[in-house]
């Protein structure tokens, strides 16, 4: 039983020494921890989801001024004012 406890801490421990970024991963800090969580994980993605629907926003709308050639001026104004917000 020794020897199977001993072998595992040698491979533990060399787990550690050829994979440093496990052993460097860890945050420094809960500030650290905090931005990374918050920043990296939930942030970035919502970023491109956001940016996302607003490219899709002004092509939908760009496409309802190109095919609504008769549409009154009024219309027109509003497509018009969608695209530019």
């Amino acid at each position: 039983m020794k020897k199977v406890f001993t072998t595992a801490k040698f491979f533990v421990s060399m787990l550690f020494v050829f994979f440093p970024s496990i052993t460097f991963s860890a945050p420094s800090d809960t500030k650290e921890l905090v931005y990374d969580l918050l920043i990296g994980k939930i942030i970035t993605p919502v970023t491109g989801i956001i940016v996302s629907l607003i490219i899709l926003y002004f092509f939908f709308n760009s496409a309802m001024y190109l095919f609504k050639v008769n549409k009154t001026q009024e219309e027109k104004k509003k497509i018009m004012q969608a695209i530019m917000w």
